[in-house]
């Protein structure tokens, strides 16, 4: 071979590898760390969930504070969220994310999620998640401020 039909064969060869790597990440970007019962008590970011994220429902505490029912059909799990918009406020709330499922005879606790939330700092803290299913309801509270409307 020529040093010409090298360096085209070796040229291919890296496009090739550089396509395939590109395709591979978009995949990878694309999954998810868990789904359904595998999800509970994981943190929705890490685990790629926030990707497709819904807000179902929120309550606006004021205009800077607001607490939020969040999900994800991907994982087919649902979280609470606290949203702080400016940085100073003092204190701390705790956030749940609660769920119930239903039976014939009723709803009954399917479990709950938690996590405390620093006022002061902006951003958006999220509680670890919960599964969802079609049996089940779901809402958000945070402690001295109220409650989201449930949601199936």
């Amino acid at each position: 071979m020529t040093m010409l039909t090298l360096a085209r064969a070796a040229l291919a060869a890296a496009l090739a590898a550089t396509a395939l790597g590109a395709t591979a990440a978009t995949s990878a970007h694309a999954a998810v760390g868990c789904s359904g019962a595998s999800c509970v008590g994981k943190n929705p970011s890490s685990m790629g969930c926030t990707a497709d994220q819904v807000i179902l429902e929120r309550e606006r505490v004021d205009s800077y504070l607001e607490f939020q029912l969040v999900s994800s059909a991907k994982c087919a799990a649902r979280w609470g969220a606290f949203k702080v918009s400016i940085t100073g406020t003092a204190g701390a709330v705790t956030l749940t994310e609660t769920r119930q499922v239903k039976t014939p005879y009723g709803w009954y606790a399917g479990g709950e999620e938690w996590v405390v939330v620093d006022l002061s700092k902006k951003g958006t803290t999220r509680t670890e998640m919960n599964r969802n299913t079609s049996d089940d309801r779901h809402r958000a509270w945070a402690a001295g401020f109220g409650f989201t409307a449930w949601r199936s």
